[in-house]
């Protein structure tokens, strides 16, 4: 049976146990640390549980995205929790079969728990700058990945986007790093979207035309993921080209 979110401390121990170890984890566990687990009109959490009781599978709803973690008791029940929901993206496992819905295409899952050795960033008046949540320095990320057609087409409005991922930066569960110039102009980005106790989720790597094929967006994806290995955690990120460069950064495939 799934149960909602009733705000006890039994429902937050078993959705973390749940969603530790996992990229679609991790990003519930940041959603429900970020808003600590109250209700919102755009953010609702549901654990289903066996016969006996124990927890199986965890849900989160972001707006219009359904995140699955965990593996189903009852496939069926879940199936008809989405119909109900009808959400317009689902993340989760490929291998939690859902009939009669197409997941959102994230490509490959890929993990690393250790990096290969990587030449470190030099670049003459260009450096890493880790992003505050300020108006002005979030608006110079956003247009970064307006400019690139795989972001532009998915992206909300600034707006949106804002209130979201400058809430999650100030509460710990985002960050933002980027390449810029002398100028503060920004030329490359890449996001820790999400991050749990033991896991990270890498997203939003992009750069600006005028400076791809430098290894910009590879520096960035070295230093974020160094600096949550650095932490104790595992690193994930998922990715539908460009695979060969992240499994020389240290990058594997994996099932999870």
């Amino acid at each position: 049976m799934i149960f909602i979110n009733d705000f006890s401390r039994k429902f937050e121990i078993d959705l973390y146990r749940l969603c530790e170890c996992s990229p679609y984890g991790a990003r519930i566990i940041s959603y429900h640390m970020a808003y600590h687990g109250q209700k919102y009109n755009f953010l609702d959490f549901w654990i289903q549980r066996d016969e006996n009781g124990t927890p199986t599978c965890a849900f989160c709803r972001y707006y219009s995205t359904l995140i699955i973690c965990g593996t189903a008791s009852d496939i069926s029940e879940i199936e008809s929790f989405i119909s109900m929901l009808m959400p317009a993206d689902i993340l989760c496992n490929k291998n939690l079969s859902i009939k009669n819905f197409s997941n959102a295409p994230v490509g490959e899952v890929m993990i690393c728990t250790q990096l290969n050795s990587v030449q470190p960033f030099k670049e003459n008046d260009f450096s890493i700058k880790k992003v505050s949540s300020d108006m002005r320095s979030l608006q110079k990320v956003y247009d970064i990945l307006h400019n690139q057609a795989d972001f532009a087409e998915v992206l909300p409005e600034f707006e949106e986007y804002f209130l979201d991922i400058s809430h999650r930066i100030r509460h710990g569960t985002s960050k933002i790093y980027v390449i810029k110039d002398a100028f503060e102009n920004y030329v490359s980005t890449a996001a820790i979207i999400a991050v749990s106790r033991k896991s990270a989720v890498i997203g939003s790597v992009a750069t600006l035309a005028d400076f791809r094929n430098r290894g910009f967006a590879t520096a960035l994806v070295h230093y974020a993921t160094a600096e949550e290995l650095k932490n104790g955690r595992t690193v994930y990120l998922h990715r539908k080209n460009n695979i060969t460069i992240y499994e020389k950064l240290g990058f594997s495939k994996t099932e999870i």
